[in-house]
């Protein structure tokens, strides 16, 4: 299995179960969205408390060439902010944009492209 190219990644979301993964996808899809669905990663223990683990399954989708880390917490005990400072860690990004509601995520989607064009002249009709 290669390496995740974490570094790249636009947005994450934090996902609390596979439902959550399939209806954004069922979204994007009725939007006619170009979607490449990441299908394999690792788990990820990303520390402990109380002897217990804190762990994730990250996966990296493509939206319409927006890389958007998509993390599922897989563990009993789960804390947000160390799994926050993770995904800041190996993204190299401190102040990347974490939605921790999913359902905001296609306007998080259209805000980077919408920065992605924005400096683009437009050519009167």
């Amino acid at each position: 299995m290669s390496e995740k190219d974490y570094k790249s990644v636009d947005i994450a979301v934090q996902i609390s179960s596979s439902m959550e993964t399939m209806a954004l996808y069922k979204e994007f899809t009725d939007l006619k969205l170009k979607f490449t669905q990441d299908r394999s990663g690792p788990l990820v223990t990303v520390g402990n408390i109380n002897d217990r683990p804190i762990c994730i399954a990250p996966l990296i989708h493509v939206i319409e060439g927006v890389r958007v880390l998509y993390v599922e917490a897989t563990s009993v005990l789960v804390d947000w902010e160390m799994i926050d400072n993770w995904i800041r860690e190996v993204t190299g990004k401190p102040d990347i944009k974490i939605q921790n509601s999913p359902i905001n995520l296609p306007g998080d989607i259209n805000s980077v492209l919408w920065n992605r064009t924005k400096d683009v002249p437009s050519t009167p009709l």
